[in-house]
């Protein structure tokens, strides 16, 4: 009788957790995710020995994607070297995709992510997050974005996995 009321009261705990899977909508889901993103991509950096940090996360748009996915578009602002060894700001467009699974927790489809340089007047504006930044003298200034490229492994994505492992284990 005592097992039986401890599982049920522990039954109870569980489902009445506050970041539950079932629980977690996609606006929900994309607002914690940028809240808590440049903290899992920096240690993921680090575990990988990726050189670079991620700075600044714009806000999500989420949409509709294919069959039940959910596209969660942002903005992230990261400081990565170029051929000189140099740390310089660029601007990385993402699309994460996610989808719910059966149990109703998401999972991580894909991410594709554009790169762009930083234009002056955006660069002028987020001066202080990027004071110690030197600027590439050798980037020619008519590439504007790099082509798409759609990734299924990667330390940003393993930071994605294991956020949403993570969040939803709460």
């Amino acid at each position: 009788m005592r097992r039986l009321i401890a599982l049920t009261l522990a039954a109870l705990l569980v489902s009445a957790a506050p970041g539950r899977a079932g629980s977690l909508d996609i606006d929900t889901l994309a607002t914690r995710l940028v809240e808590d993103l440049s903290g899992y991509v920096n240690r993921e950096y680090a575990r990988q020995r990726v050189r670079g940090t991620l700075v600044l996360t714009s806000n999500p748009q989420v949409r509709p994607a294919a069959d039940d996915a959910r596209a969660i578009h942002l903005v992230t602002l990261e400081r990565r070297p170029d051929d000189h060894g140099q740390l310089v700001p660029l601007l990385i467009e993402r699309t994460i995709l996610v989808a719910p699974a059966a149990d109703g927790r998401w999972w991580l489809v894909d991410v594709r992510s554009v790169v762009r340089t930083l234009d002056e007047d955006l660069d002028r504006r987020l001066g202080p997050y990027l004071e110690d930044i030197p600027k590439p003298t050798d980037a020619p200034n008519t590439i504007v974005a790099a082509s798409p490229y759609v990734s299924v492994d990667g330390a940003f994505n393993q930071a994605i996995r294991l956020w949403l492992r993570d969040v939803q284990l709460k």
